[in-house]
């Protein structure tokens, strides 16, 4: 017989708080989890190449190294400068240091993280895919597009 494996609505219907978090990011949750105990388990093995790798360790409350990952109904308007998030109503203001889609006009958003340091301060790290590259921002054009 199989075991059957609880499912992210399952653990939002046993604990409520789950509601509140986005479902792409309660996926990756699972996802990293998921490559961490296979790692683990074929550097156990001998199987995994490069150097061994230790139990996976959890994210401890003390350590604020605090990151959100998501690819799910994420829209950056660069005119605008707004990023919409999931389960945030409000679009969110950045500041950027390229627009990507000057050189990269047609370049894919795939996933953004979003992270905050120590100091309060939050940061947002997109990745995009495909696109052609039209030309290298000079110098003087990406000094242009820092605030």
């Amino acid at each position: 017989m199989a075991h059957t494996y609880k499912t992210e609505k399952d653990y939002k219907q046993e604990h409520g708080f789950l509601k509140e978090a986005d479902a792409a990011a309660l996926q990756q949750a699972r996802r990293n989890l998921e490559a961490a105990y296979a790692n683990f388990f074929t550097s156990l093995k001998g199987l995994r190449k490069g150097e061994s790798v230790g139990f996976p360790r959890f994210k401890s409350k003390h350590n604020h190294n605090d990151r959100y990952r998501t690819g799910m109904s994420i829209t950056v308007h660069f005119e605008g400068q707004t990023v919409t998030l999931p389960k945030i109503t409000e679009p969110v203001r950045f500041k950027h240091s390229v627009n990507v889609k000057s050189w990269h006009p047609t370049a894919e958003l795939k996933t953004i993280t979003i992270s905050i340091s120590p100091t309060g301060t939050y940061y947002a790290s997109c990745l995009f895919e495909g696109g052609t590259r039209l030309s290298s921002p000079s110098r003087k054009d990406r000094k242009s597009h820092r605030s």
